[in-house]
């Protein structure tokens, strides 16, 4: 067994502490759990809290928080590097994962464009799940679109190939299935305007609706939807005007 040489500091001078730009935001909630545990047992002193070398907080804001609040000791270990976001992140995520939005509200705040035209377009388009616009405006690159996003390159698709796929899903949101949301038909519509195949979105909203036994049970997968949905789309119409829906030459 050996000592270690890692030095435990404490003071109560809370001023000494920055927040760090781009760090996950206070949560009410959270703060009120870690109170809850400290004032029925404080432990703050085997939970030192992270900082770095110039004393912006890496990991603990919600103790420290805590601590401020009632008058108590911080007890901090200074790590021997400067502050750096993703060794903020990369801690963070051994405790509590970063969520998607946490990675996002980071980037927006760091002032990082794709992100804050990724925001916006989250706002505009409310149906949408950060991860579903991710898998339909983001570029992948040399990694995972998830994890492009998660390190801050994400890169996005330009901006009239993303707002011809989303108007496109706009049509069905007030479909009784509220398909918009799904993600496979997400995806259906995104293969739909990559092969440059053109129909009338009112029609196939009516024809949904008519058909919401049919449709809820369609498999997840986009393509099985371009035959059921081609199927239902055409049905009555004369041949002249059936809109060929195969997407099986799409990769």
């Amino acid at each position: 067994m050996n000592i270690s040489k890692t030095k435990i500091l404490y003071t109560n001078d809370y001023s000494i502490f920055k927040t760090q730009q781009g760090n996950r935001d206070l949560l009410c909630s959270d703060i009120k759990r870690v109170e809850k545990k400290i004032l029925e047992n404080n432990l703050l002193c085997y939970h030192p809290i992270l900082v770095s070398k110039d004393y912006f907080v890496i990991d603990g804001q919600h103790r420290l928080e805590v601590a401020k609040r009632n008058n108590l000791d911080i007890y901090f270990i200074i790590m021997d590097s400067d502050s750096c976001l993703k060794t903020t992140q990369s801690i963070n995520t051994t405790g509590k994962p970063w969520t998607v939005k946490d990675f996002l509200k980071c980037y927006v705040s760091l002032e990082v464009e794709s992100y804050i035209e990724f925001n916006n377009i989250l706002n505009k388009f409310k149906f949408l799940t950060i991860s579903q616009l991710i898998d339909i405006a983001a570029i992948r690159n040399n990694k995972s679109k998830s994890e492009n996003f998660k390190d801050g390159t994400m890169v996005l698709c330009d901006l009239d190939t993303i707002n011809e796929n989303l108007n496109g899903l706009n049509n069905y949101t007030n479909t009784t299935l509220k398909i918009a949301k799904n993600t496979h038909f997400q995806r259906f519509i995104v293969k739909l305007n990559k092969r440059g195949i053109k129909f009338d979105h009112e029609r196939m909203v009516k024809k949904i609706d008519a058909n919401t036994d049919i449709v809820k049970r369609i498999p997840s997968d986009p393509y099985i939807y371009s035959d059921v949905l081609g199927d239902i789309y055409n049905h009555k119409l004369s041949m002249k005007n059936k809109v060929n829906f195969n997407l099986r030459k799409i990769k």
